[in-house]
């Protein structure tokens, strides 16, 4: 197949790359891309999706997974037969296919990597052993491996694309003391895919190198500029791995990204996102053998409780959809009907509580400066919308409350309290330099309680893009400031208009 460097970086579950001592994303018959490695290169050994994708590439199997959501397409196998009672399974094999090494794929190799599966027992067996056993994989002769389920199972046939088919001529004078190959094939191959790994240039976990095998089964001619190497060079550093892909040194990264290098890669005019739905769940897991969610009703508050849409709208900046149920909702068998669980309380009213402390300086004429300083402006809404406190010699004690009565509008009152923390420092302003009272023998004496602060805020948003705020606030002076006069209350009215770019 034919793919440039704008899709190759969204091809991130879906292709292997190679490195080349000398590999360059500049050269257009080489790719180069920056995911991670498997720990190892046994497609019987390790199965995650960096696993998958080299096995994709460099093994075939019986059937794969095509298209999304995914059907069962012939790959080795022409066709299959079962019986009526679902325990015998039949499987017809292309003849002519050929392993790497150039001798023909048989039902005999099949049945062998079924046998070495099962027999290593790592992650791809799983749910191949509660109904297979390895004497129960046969070839009837040459082009034919049959498979006789100890009972019936109805996925069977859709685990058939997770094993791949090794070359046993190629494996088996490698195995040791009944390993079956696994310490050698770990950093080789043995494989018919559609590209071969050039072991002499493997580092584990650091970089792969693949070429094209010529005599694969289906042929080149749909593609008359094949990709000849694949590189893969993994960059542990995200922003690293996108910046190499944004210059050109990579050609592809993963599809585990944070939404903001995604949003990066999008404004990129040499680079381009694919966005399709996968079989990634996120989950929260509750152990309902344990308080509280032992208890239904908990376990439903808690579900309730998760606010889907602000989820997937706000965090993921709607990179997700909602699945309602513990299953992908593109696999088969999935139940249409499951509505879920949502987060629907009228107004969605929200009241918290917060409390915020800054150090004051004991003594100003010590030369050691004891204030504290906050690198970053944090003032304005955070401690009173009026602005008359700064991080600053600062305690702050502050009650919200928040509703939303309508669509993309919000009303919020909060209620702020402020004391010094020590009165031989300033009250300082929000600007973090003007200060209220000179710093003297009054304000020293007077009283830490500064007063109190309420906002009434109302907020609507007419547009993605755009905010219309307006407030009432009002400051209670408090005794610090009736004891350094003058001092009074004071009401604040405000409005703010915001675009965002």
């Amino acid at each position: 197949m034919e793919i440039s460097r704008r899709d190759f970086a969204r091809l991130a579950s879906a292709a292997v790359v190679f490195r080349a001592a000398r590999a360059s994303a500049a050269e257009p018959s080489v790719f180069v891309a920056g995911q991670d490695l498997p720990v190892n290169l046994d497609p019987h050994q390790v199965l995650d999706v960096q696993a998958v994708v080299n096995a994709l590439n460099a093994y075939d199997n019986l059937y794969r997974y095509e298209d999304n959501p995914p059907k069962m397409q012939p790959w080795l196998a022409e066709g299959h037969a079962v019986s009526p009672d679902g325990l015998v399974w039949e499987f017809k094999l292309r003849p002519g296919v050929k392993f790497h090494d150039g001798s023909e794929v048989t039902g005999d190799d099949v049945a062998y990597s079924f046998q070495r599966l099962l027999a290593i027992g790592k992650a791809p067996s799983a749910p191949f052993l509660p109904v297979l056993k390895p004497d129960r994989v046969t070839a009837p002769d040459r082009y034919s491996v049959r498979f006789q389920l100890d009972k019936p199972y109805g996925p069977f046939f859709s685990m058939i694309p997770m094993v791949a088919i090794v070359n046993p001529r190629v494996v088996e004078p490698h195995a040791k003391e009944g390993d079956w190959g696994a310490g050698w094939l770990a950093s080789n191959e043995a494989g018919s895919g559609a590209y071969r790994v050039i072991p002499a240039t493997y580092v584990p976990l650091e970089h792969l190198d693949m070429e094209k095998y010529d005599d694969h089964f289906l042929g080149w001619n749909d593609n008359p500029r094949p990709i000849e190497k694949i590189a893969c060079q993994p960059t542990k550093v995200t922003s690293t791995r996108v910046l190499a892909l944004l210059n050109g040194s990579l050609d592809m990264t993963d599809s585990f990204l944070p939404v903001d290098q995604v949003e990066r890669i999008e404004k990129a005019p040499n680079a381009h996102v694919l966005k399709n739905a996968t079989m990634r769940l996120l989950l929260i897991r509750m152990n309902n053998t344990k308080p509280p969610f032992d208890n239904i009703n908990a376990r439903k508050c808690f579900a309730h409780a998760f606010n889907h849409t602000g989820f997937i709208e706000e965090i993921v900046k709607g990179n997700a959809l909602r699945n309602p149920a513990p299953l992908p909702n593109n696999i088969w068998g999935y139940p249409k009907d499951v509505v879920g669980y949502n987060f629907d309380l009228p107004m969605k009213p929200r009241i918290y509580a917060e409390y915020n402390y800054a150090s004051g300086d004991g003594n100003s004429a010590d030369n050691d400066v004891g204030t504290f300083q906050n690198l970053f402006p944090t003032n304005h809404k955070l401690y009173g919308i009026m602005d008359v406190f700064a991080w600053q010699n600062l305690h702050n004690a502050m009650l919200s409350f928040k509703v939303s009565p309508a669509k993309n509008v919000t009303a919020q009152v909060d209620y702020n309290a402020f004391w010094l923390a020590d009165t031989n420092d300033s009250w300082y302003r929000a600007n973090g330099i003007t200060t209220v009272r000179p710093l003297n023998a009054t304000s020293r004496a007077a009283s830490d309680y500064c007063g109190s602060e309420v906002d009434f805020i109302v907020t609507w948003n007419p547009f993605k893009n755009v905010q219309i705020q307006g407030g009432y606030s009002h400051f209670f002076a408090g005794r610090f400031l009736k004891e350094t006069p003058p001092g009074r209350s004071v009401t604040y009215i405000s409005s703010f208009l915001t675009y965002k770019f």
